[in-house]
Order: C-alpha cells, then sequence, then structure tokens
C-alpha cells in the first residue's frame, strides 16, 4: 500500500461534501472512517483510491471505471455496480459484499481477499485475471457470467467456504484454478468448465454441467458425474 497520497480525508460525514468528493472523477485521494452510505457514483473515474474503515452501504457504482482502488474493511452491504469497470489491482479485503448487486460489469485484475459474499447476485459481468481467496459467498446467485483465468482459493484458516450453497447458471470457467475445494456444496447448472484445474468435491450438485470430472478429485469418492454435457456446450458455441 502506498503512503503518499495527495489528498486525505478522515470521518467524513456530509452529505453534501460525500457527493463533491466521491460523485467527481477521484484521483490519488485516501479516505478514512467515514460514512458514505447511500452514494450514487455515475458516469466518474476513480483512480489510485484508497477506502479504509469507513461505510458504503447501499451505494450505487454506476457507468463508472476504478482503476486500481482498494477498498480495506469497508461496508458494502446492498451497494450495487452496474455496467462498470472494475481494473488494475482493484482489491476488495476484509470487506462486507453482503447482498451486493453486479450486473453487466468488466473485473479484470480484481482481488477479492477474506471478505464476506453471502447472497451476491452477479448476472452477465464479465471476470478476467481475477483472485478469490478465502471468501465466503455463500447461497450467492451467479448468472450468464464468464470467468477467465481466475483463481478461486478458500484456505480454511478462517472457516470461510467459497460457494457453498450458492447456484451458479449460464456460466463459463476457462483457464481457472481452483484450490481448497471452493465448489463444495455449489449447484451447478448448465456450466461449462473448460482448460481449468483444481480440486473439486462430490458434493457439487451439477446439472447439465461440462468439463467438472476433469478436476482432480482429492479426498472424494470418485468422478463426478454430470448430466446434459451437450446442452451445457451451448455456451461454448455463443462464446466463440
Amino acid at each position: 500500500m502506498k503512503t503518499d497520497y495527495s489528498t486525505y480525508y478522515s470521518n467524513l460525514n456530509d452529505k453534501f461534501i460525500i457527493n463533491d468528493t466521491l460523485c467527481t472523477n477521484m484521483n490519488d485521494t485516501r479516505l478514512v472512517s467515514s460514512n458514505m452510505d447511500e452514494t450514487i457514483v455515475k458516469d466518474v473515474v476513480w483512480r489510485e483510491n484508497y477506502i479504509e474503515s469507513s461505510n458504503m452501504n447501499n451505494a450505487q457504482f454506476r457507468f463508472s471505471t476504478l482503476n486500481d482502488v482498494t477498498f480495506f474493511r469497508v461496508n458494502l452491504e446492498q451497494t450495487t455496480f452496474v455496467k462498470s469497470v472494475l481494473n488494475n489491482r482493484t482489491t476488495f479485503s476484509a470487506t462486507a459484499l453482503f447482498k451486493t448487486i453486479w450486473q453487466n460489469c468488466t473485473l479484470e485484475d480484481v482481488f477479492i481477499m477474506d471478505s464476506t459474499m453471502q447472497r451476491v447476485k452477479i448476472d452477465k459481468c464479465m471476470f478476467k485475471n481475477c483472485v478469490f481467496k478465502d471468501f465466503e459467498a455463500v447461497y450467492a446467485t451467479i448468472t450468464n457470467t464468464v470467468f477467465y483465468n481466475c483463481r478461486f482459493e478458500v484456505t480454511n484458516l478462517q472457516g470461510l467456504t467459497g460457494f457453498a450453497q450458492s447456484k451458479l447458471s449460464n456460466c463459463l470457467f476457462i483457464s481457472c484454478d481452483f484450490s481448497g475445494f471452493p465448489l463444495r456444496t455449489a449447484i451447478t447448472d448448465h456450466c461449462v468448465f473448460t482448460n481449468s484445474m483444481g480440486n473439486v468435491t462430490d458434493d457439487v450438485q451439477a446439472s447439465a454441467s461440462f468439463g467438472l470430472a476433469g478436476f482432480t478429485q482429492e479426498y472424494s469418492q470418485g468422478s463426478k458425474k454430470l448430466t446434459n454435457s451437450s446442452s451445457a456446450l451451448e455456451l461454448i458455441r455463443r462464446w466463440n
């Protein structure tokens, strides 16, 4: 983390000041211990910012770009991301993403670590070169989304369980790596896993999915049985 930000804010609470600060292009700024609930960030670019120990619950990011932005110990519960781009090592660390909504977003080189994502909803998004490490996305709903060259890792050091009890529908995983069984008890429906590797448990409830049997099956009871794989291949046809 850099320490020499050109602008520094602490304990920001005034709505007018917050709107003037956040709802414009914001660069090289550190913001600490502030309350930014229900803020609407629209049509702006944030670059090289660090937000720490703050609240941004029920906020909205729309048609915006977050470039090298770090959220550390930030509450983003029920916040919405729509048609936005997050890239260049944008990071969510020790962050609450409970019930966040992600729609038509592109995420590239994004890191989500030690964070909670319960009941998150993701639809029509593209994740590229992203890392999910020690995350808890229980009961998440992920639809019509592509993950390319992403890593999903659960170390179990903090009891986090990855995509447990989540439902993934019409998703495409290309050249992804799974470590620590992050799909344990997940439901995959019409999903395709191609050129991917790692740990998959028989506790995955796979329906009309393709490619899971190519993973290593450590500590499991055998190869994962798949059904109706030909229907899932339609995802590959559409992707190409």
